[in-house]
């Protein structure tokens, strides 16, 4: 037998499914409870001259919150490709922080 998207009602005419619901932007999709979007959000390009890695922990790294013997990474939000490139970027991150003697708050990590 032959699916098709479409069924017989019980007076003989042809009735389509809908497979989703309506079509609707993203924006109405996010609860309420998130707040007001972000004012400004700086995004910031990393050169291409050295390995990435490197140079992402470095960046994080000189831009960390100093407090006593802990460097505060807590107020940033990272966005890579997936959940191992986050995972790859916070061992660089711990390996360099250990490196200058420091201990670390790892910044918040998502993935789109």
């Amino acid at each position: 037998m032959r699916t098709t998207p479409r069924q017989l009602r019980s007076d003989g005419k042809a009735e389509s499914k809908q497979y989703h619901g309506p079509v609707t932007s993203r924006r109405q999709q996010e609860p309420e409870t998130l707040g007001p979007p972000a004012e400004k959000i700086d995004r910031h390009w990393i050169d291409w001259s050295r390995p990435l890695l490197a140079a992402g922990a470095e960046w994080l790294l000189n831009r960390g919150v100093n407090d006593g013997p802990l460097l505060r990474l807590d107020g940033w939000i990272v966005v890579l490709p997936g959940r191992r490139a986050g995972r790859l970027l916070l061992e660089e991150v711990v390996r360099a922080a250990a490196a200058r003697g420091r201990a670390i708050v790892p910044p918040e990590l998502h993935t789109p």
